[in-house]
């Protein structure tokens, strides 16, 4: 029996599903954003108690622009968005890549799942460390961006198998 990770149909299916899971998140966490800029009376669903509040992260110093942007760019700066607007485009750009199966573009994939899984551990570390913070939304983010790692990992590994083997029948 074939595994999941050797059937290219279904880990496109995986890969598209955990994009979407991500866009979803990010949008709510742009929504609650949103709410809480226009309301300050707003309490999000994902604010549970005092030390496990996506508030507290989503609204502190490395919600926007992920801590750094406004520095290097100024806070007025186009690209000094709340961190849920580049991972919406980020898995946007995401589902997108999931539907050629060609190489080129899974290593791109996988190379950007790359650099949203080291942008997870930064935050992660700010959330842990710094804010002492719980937030179910970002862990929640943080596992999508690993999973999409790993399926884009096998995704990339299956097209070079696949490659190989098809130059392998040209040579005989």
């Amino acid at each position: 029996m074939m595994s999941t990770l050797h059937n290219l149909p279904t880990l496109n299916l995986l890969i598209r599903f955990s994009t979407l899971m991500g866009f979803v998140l990010s949008l709510y966490t742009y929504i609650v954003e949103l709410n809480l800029h226009h309301n300050h009376d707003y309490v999000a669903l994902c604010d549970i108690s005092e030390h496990m509040s996506c508030s507290k992260a989503f609204t502190s110093q490395w919600g926007t622009g992920f801590g750094f942007v406004g520095q290097l760019l100024g806070e007025d700066s186009v690209f000094n968005q709340p961190n849920s607007v580049p991972g919406m485009v980020f898995y946007v750009i995401a589902f997108i890549l999931s539907f050629p199966d060609q190489a080129v573009f899974a290593k791109i994939l996988l190379f950007q799942s790359v650099l949203a899984n080291f942008m997870s551990v930064y935050l992660a570390y700010i959330l842990y460390f710094l804010l002492r913070d719980f937030c179910i939304v970002c862990i929640s983010t943080y596992v999508t961006n690993a999973t999409l790692l790993y399926l884009a990992y096998h995704k990339r590994r299956l097209l070079k198998i696949e490659n190989d083997s098809a130059e392998q029948k040209k040579t005989f």
